[in-house]
C-alpha cells in the first residue's frame, strides 16, 4: 500500500500546477485584451466625426450595413431546354393493333388515367377469349377436388385419386393466372378484367390512357394507323419543371458544383433561378466539354422546348 502515496502526491501537484498556469494565462489574456480594447477605443474617439444636431435636422442621415459576399467567376453559356425525364412519359401500345380514334392533340392538358386513344387489336381479343375459357375450367376442377377430397377422407377413394384431382386444379389455376397476366401486360386494369368476367366488356377495342398528368407535347398517332409495341404514339410531359443542358469547357467545369445557383435568361430580360443538378464526369474528346444539367422551374410555361 506504500506505493500509492507518491502517485497521489504527483497527481495533486499536477492539478495544482495546471490550475496556476491556467490562472496566470487568464490574467495575462484579460490584461492584454483590456489594453487592446483601450487602444481601439482611443482610435475610434480620435477618428470620430461629430455632426451637429442642426445639420442632422436639415440633412437626414441613413445608416446602412455592409455585407460580405463571395467573389466568383461569371460564366455565360448557351443552353438547350429539355424535358425532365422523371416527369415525362412516352405513350405506346403493348400489342400489335390499329388506331381507331385519337381524342387528344398537341398542346392539350391531360390528367393521369384520362383516355387518349382508342385502339383495336385482334391479339387482345384472342387473349380475352383464352381468359374466359379458363374460368369454367377452374371452377370445374375445384368442384371435382372438393368431391374427391371428401371421398378420400371417408376412405372410399385412394390417395392417388386425391393427388390427381389436386394437381388438375392447381394446373388450371396456374393457367388462369397466366392468362390474366397477359391481359395486364396488354394494359388492361383489374377493373377491366372484372368486367370481362361479368360479360359486360368483351371487345377487341380498348383505351390507351395517360400514364401521368401533364401536357401532350408530341402526337404521332393518326386514325387507321397500324402500330406495334415499338411505335411511339404520344409524349406526355409535366412542363412545370424542365432541364437545361449545357456544354461546359474543361477549364470551367471544375469550378461548377452540384447545388450551385444559376440564372437563366429567356428571350426577354427576365431571369429565372435554376439549380445545378448534375455535372458530367466525362470530357468530350473533340469539343473538350462536359455536360452540365440545370433544373429550372417553369411557372407559366415561359420556357419552351
Amino acid at each position: 500500500m506504500k506505493w500509492k502515496l507518491p502517485f497521489r502526491k504527483s497527481y495533486v501537484v499536477f492539478v495544482v500546477l495546471a490550475s496556476l498556469i491556467s490562472a496566470g494565462a487568464y490574467y495575462y489574456v484579460k490584461r492584454n485584451n483590456k489594453a487592446k480594447a483601450d487602444a481601439v477605443a482611443q482610435a475610434l474617439t480620435k477618428n470620430r466625426i461629430k455632426i451637429p444636431v442642426s445639420i442632422q435636422s436639415r440633412y437626414p442621415i441613413s445608416v446602412v450595413s455592409l455585407n460580405t459576399i463571395a467573389r466568383g467567376e461569371l460564366i455565360q453559356l448557351p443552353g438547350v431546354v429539355s424535358y425532365d425525364t422523371e416527369k415525362m412519359s412516352i405513350v405506346g401500345i403493348k400489342v400489335n393493333g390499329k388506331v381507331v380514334q385519337v381524342l387528344r392533340k398537341e398542346g392539350d392538358s391531360v390528367r393521369k388515367g384520362e383516355p387518349l386513344l382508342m385502339m383495336s387489336s385482334v391479339e387482345l381479343g384472342a387473349a380475352e377469349a383464352d381468359y374466359l375459357k379458363m374460368l369454367p375450367r377452374v371452377e370445374t376442377t375445384r368442384a371435382r377436388l372438393e368431391r374427391v377430397q371428401l371421398l378420400y377422407e371417408k376412405k372410399i377413394l385412394p390417395a392417388r385419386d386425391f393427388e390427381n384431382a389436386k394437381l388438375e386444379f392447381n394446373t388450371s389455376l396456374t393457367e388462369l393466372r397466366a392468362a390474366k397476366l397477359v391481359l395486364l401486360n396488354y394494359g388492361l386494369t383489374e377493373e377491366d378484367i372484372k368486367k370481362i368476367e361479368k360479360g359486360t366488356s368483351l371487345s377487341t377495342n380498348f383505351w390507351i390512357k395517360s400514364p401521368i398528368s401533364g401536357s401532350i407535347t408530341e402526337r404521332m398517332a393518326v386514325p387507321g394507323q397500324l402500330v406495334t409495341p415499338n411505335d411511339k404514339l404520344m409524349i406526355v410531359a409535366d412542363l412545370s419543371r424542365l432541364w437545361i443542358l449545357l456544354s461546359v469547357y474543361e477549364k470551367d467545369v471544375h469550378s461548377i458544383q452540384e447545388g450551385s445557383i444559376a440564372y437563366v435568361k429567356t428571350g426577354g430580360s427576365e431571369e429565372i433561378k435554376a439549380r445545378v443538378s448534375y455535372v458530367g464526369d466525362v470530357i468530350d474528346p473533340v469539343k473538350r466539354t462536359a455536360v452540365v444539367r440545370l433544373e429550372v422551374p417553369n411557372p407559366g410555361f415561359k420556357l419552351k422546348i
